[in-house]
């Protein structure tokens, strides 16, 4: 992870991280604002296209569930409370789930093939120690695919968002049945919402500009319906039981 020789070394520890553990790169602090930590969840209403391996795929949105006490439903522990950080967000977690949202396990390894290159990091949530530009250390929690790249010295740290990889994990959440299959009437509702977008645009004036926008959002509305749904894996074939009558009868 790259760290300008110019920034300062930490002075303080490290923020306990809010789940079971999270990995710090300790050599130093680039410079950018402090952002808490998060759960990355699903909800069943949220899909959209995108290409993996060359082909559009149906993948789910997954939005932040930041842990900042105050909002989203997340509470600020009371002095006895300190031992467990999880009190400070199982209530509003559990109160999303009720609403449909998947949760995904921040502490889970991610496959290697998804993760990218030179960045220390196995989970979706990951911390580096940061520096303000008030001078002040703090940690910013931020997503596996957000690699921090070259930046000149004087600017805040600038990251990469490294969307393919992020793109063939999302399709591998239901691959793996992380996260439920879409309900074909969402696919349908998208659908159907790409082609009212392409009638508005053919509808516009003549113009270069709308001749443009119109072969964009039909080349939107092939890949809609072109999509696929990632194949589920089968599950593993139960373990065929011994009779207890053959068993004895072999002793």
């Amino acid at each position: 992870m790259p760290i300008r020789p110019s920034t300062p070394q930490p002075t303080a520890a490290p923020t306990a991280s809010p789940f079971a553990a999270s990995p710090f790169d300790d050599g130093g602090r680039i410079t950018c604002a402090p952002r808490p930590a998060f759960f990355l969840r699903a909800h069943p209403l949220a899909w959209e296209v995108v290409d993996v391996e060359g082909a559009p795929v149906w993948v789910p949105q997954l939005s932040r569930h930041e842990l900042l006490p105050g909002a989203q439903g997340i509470r600020t522990l009371t002095r006895a409370e300190q031992g467990d950080p999880r009190l400070a967000w199982r209530a509003a977690r559990q109160q999303q789930e009720g609403e449909g949202f998947v949760y995904l396990d921040p502490t889970a390894e991610i496959d290697p093939r998804f993760r990218p290159e030179g960045i220390d990091a196995a989970t979706y949530c990951y911390a580096i120690p940061c520096i303000d530009r008030q001078r002040r250390p703090g940690v910013r929690f931020t997503e596996l695919w957000e690699v921090p790249i070259p930046t000149p010295p004087g600017m805040s740290q600038v990251f990469r968002f490294d969307h393919d990889l992020a793109n063939a994990w999302r399709a591998s959440l239901v691959a793996d049945g992380l996260v439920p299959q879409p309900n074909p009437l969402i696919m349908e509702r998208e659908i159907r919402r790409a082609r009212q977008r392409l009638a508005r645009a053919q509808a516009a004036a003549p113009s270069a500009a709308r001749d443009v926008k119109v072969a964009t959002v039909e080349a939107e509305v092939e890949r809609h319906e072109a999509a696929q749904v990632p194949a589920e894996a089968p599950a593993p074939a139960p373990t065929p039981r011994k009779r207890r009558g053959a068993s004895q009868g072999a002793s």
